[in-house]
C-alpha cells in the first residue's frame, strides 16, 4: 500500500483519486431511444481492432469501394455496406431510410432498427441489436456482415448467370451463326 502525506493529499483532486483506468475501454457516443448522444464504453481491444478491419475488408472485397473514403466515419461505412448488400440481396430496406452519410441522430436510430429488422427477414442465422450496430460492437457485428457479404455475392453471381443466358437466347433469336 502507498500512503500519501497529508500535503501529497491536498494536491490531488477527487477526480485522480476516484478515476478508473480501464485498458482496452475507450469512451464513444451512442443514440439513446430519444435521439441524444449518451457516452458509452468501447471495446478497443486486438480482437475487436480485427474485426473491424476484416470487416471493411470484406466489403472491399464485394465490392463496396466507399469503405475506402478516409472522411466517412466507421457507423456510415459498416451501415452503409449492410445496406448496400441488403440491397444487392433485393431487400426493402425502406426508401426513405435508404442510407445517407452524415445522416441525423433520429434517422441513424430509424435506419439501425430498419436494418435490424431486415435481417430475418431475409433469414439471417445471426442476431444483433440497433445499439451494437450504433456502438460499433465489431465482435458482435462481423458475422453478420459475412453472411450478409456471402449472399449477396452469391445473388449477384446467380443473376449475372441468369442475365447471361438471357443474352445469349436473345442473340440466337437475332442472328444465325453458321458453324
Amino acid at each position: 500500500p502507498v500512503f500519501l502525506h497529508t500535503s501529497q493529499s491536498k494536491n490531488m483532486s477527487n477526480k485522480e483519486i476516484f478515476s478508473k483506468i480501464i485498458p482496452n475501454i475507450k469512451l464513444a457516443t451512442r443514440l439513446d431511444a430519444e435521439g441524444k448522444e449518451i457516452a458509452v464504453e468501447v471495446r478497443q481491444d486486438s480482437e475487436a481492432i480485427e474485426c473491424r478491419k476484416k470487416i471493411l475488408d470484406l466489403l472491399l472485397s464485394a465490392g463496396y469501394f466507399r469503405v475506402m473514403i478516409k472522411n466517412l466515419s466507421d457507423f456510415d461505412k459498416i451501415v452503409g455496406g449492410m445496406t448496400w448488400c441488403m440491397e444487392a440481396c433485393e431487400q426493402n430496406v425502406d426508401v426513405d431510410l435508404l442510407f445517407n452519410e452524415n445522416l441525423k441522430k433520429k434517422k441513424k436510430i430509424a435506419l439501425t432498427e430498419r436494418v435490424v429488422t431486415v435481417l430475418p427477414q431475409m433469414k439471417c442465422p445471426f442476431t444483433i441489436e440497433p445499439h451494437q450496430i450504433q456502438g460499433l460492437e465489431f465482435v458482435s457485428i462481423f458475422p453478420v456482415i459475412q453472411w450478409l457479404v456471402k449472399e449477396s455475392v452469391k445473388l449477384r453471381s446467380e443473376k449475372a448467370e441468369r442475365l447471361k443466358l438471357f443474352a445469349v437466347g436473345q442473340f440466337h433469336n437475332h442472328f444465325e451463326t453458321t458453324s
